[in-house]
């Protein structure tokens, strides 16, 4: 592949994954309601939502979801479900939405997966944490801890400098051990051209190369931002390569 810039993603464990992608069945569902307002999901030739597991009773599983502006007229919106246990991708989702539409999507598929936690980017998804809270009533939003009070609680990730830079070392630490395992075509496409490009400042960001979007990355970065890493002691003993 060819790629402007120096990846930031270990290209090497994501061209592995590509390869496998092939033999990783999945399904295009589709949410569907019937005459009694029951939500279902239901396979489809062609759709934005491909699921390669069907959700298991008492699993955990969490939604990291990245959402855009402007509907259909603006950024890809991204989501992906990710089973705990096994740290691998289960259903995932990239679509120009409108942010409403979005936050019914997550809480459909949420109530899915066992109600699954949502952890949610607020830089630019208030509009969407807002349904989910407040119109979706959707009970498991990620909280934010530091910017929460005692008589208001703050959802979603603030995903600033630092916490970006963190999540970038933590996700390549999960992929480099071969804990977290995504055979999302999209996803691998778009973290082979996630790269490090210099600011006029002389600063290193790391940013989708021209061409390329950058929205299913930062749906995982966005989730591993959260994760108790704590459960792999390797990263806890600064072997984090």
């Amino acid at each position: 592949f060819a790629a402007t810039g120096s990846p930031v993603l270990p290209a090497d464990k994501l061209i592995e994954m590509r390869d496998i992608v092939p033999a990783k069945k999945f399904e295009y569902v589709e949410l569907f309601q019937d005459q009694y307002n029951k939500i279902t999901f239901q396979t489809t030739n062609l759709s934005t939502i491909r699921r390669f597991k069907e959700p298991i009773s008492y699993r955990k599983y969490e939604i990291w979801a990245d959402p855009a502006d402007g509907g259909e007229q603006g950024d890809f919106s991204a989501a992906v479900v990710i089973d705990l246990e096994t740290m691998e991708d289960v259903l995932c989702v990239k679509e120009k939405i409108d942010q409403n539409d979005f936050a019914e999507l997550l809480s459909h598929i949420g109530r899915y997966y066992n109600t699954a936690r949502i952890v949610i980017e607020r830089n630019t998804g208030q509009s969407c944490i807002d349904w989910l809270v407040g119109i979706m009533k959707y009970p498991r939003v990620y909280v934010d801890p530091i910017a929460t009070t005692m008589t208001r609680a703050v959802y979603g990730v603030y995903m600033s400098r630092p916490v970006k830079s963190e999540a970038i070392v933590r996700m390549k630490f999960l992929l480099n051990n071969d804990i977290y395992k995504d055979y999302d075509p999209d996803f691998i496409d778009d973290g082979l051209h996630f790269v490090w490009k210099k600011t006029p400042s002389g600063l290193q960001k790391a940013i989708a190369t021209d061409g390329y979007h950058d929205d299913t990355v930062m749906a995982r970065l966005i989730g591993v931002s959260t994760l108790d890493m704590r459960r792999w002691k390797a990263y806890q003993n600064g072997t984090n390569s």
